[in-house]
């Protein structure tokens, strides 16, 4: 998948590959949710805080939750449809134990008991949490939270996603 002419991209292979692909690989067996895991950890650690999209990971819970769905049968898609997808939540959504600022200097050390309920729904399918992209102060403009953080790569930059996977949004 090429999103822009002329651009490389310098994650691993599988990085590359769409999450209709990983899901396929994860079903069948021939990738575990902690090969993929530790693969998008690689890949997060080489780009920041460089491109600064996802200054909050929860890398620890993340390595957990893959360990986890190893452990689920693989057929017959009993270990959910995601299979075990590394992916990451807007911080517009709260996920349970990990920093949730919304994009707000005022909320940067709150941390929520609780995940919203979509967020809920995706883990129990199987999705694995790396982390939380940043998104604008209110989702609408810049924000001290980000600035405080470090420069951000802007929209139109040539990179694939971040993990080289989808990023959920609310």
């Amino acid at each position: 998948m090429n999103n822009k002419p002329n651009t490389t991209f310098s994650g691993s292979e599988l990085n590359q590959l769409s999450a209709y692909k990983i899901v396929q690989l994860l079903r069948q067996g021939d990738i575990s949710p902690t090969e993929l895991v530790a693969t998008s950890i690689k890949r997060i650690e080489q780009v920041e805080p460089t491109v600064n999209t996802t200054p909050t990971t929860c890398f620890e819970r993340a390595i957990e939750d893959a360990k986890k769905w190893d452990q689920q049968p693989k057929q017959n898609y009993t270990r959910g449809h995601l299979s075990g997808l590394p992916t990451g939540i807007k911080d517009l959504s709260a996920v349970q134990g990990v920093r949730s600022a919304w994009g707000n200097m005022g909320l940067k050390d709150n941390t929520p008991e609780h995940s919203d309920y979509f967020v809920e729904r995706l883990e129990t399918r199987g999705a694995i949490v790396m982390g939380k992209p940043i998104p604008q102060k209110w989702a609408l403009m810049a924000t001290p939270l980000t600035k405080s953080l470090g420069a951000r790569v802007t929209l139109g930059t040539p990179i694939k996603t971040l993990m080289g996977l989808p990023v959920v949004l609310p």
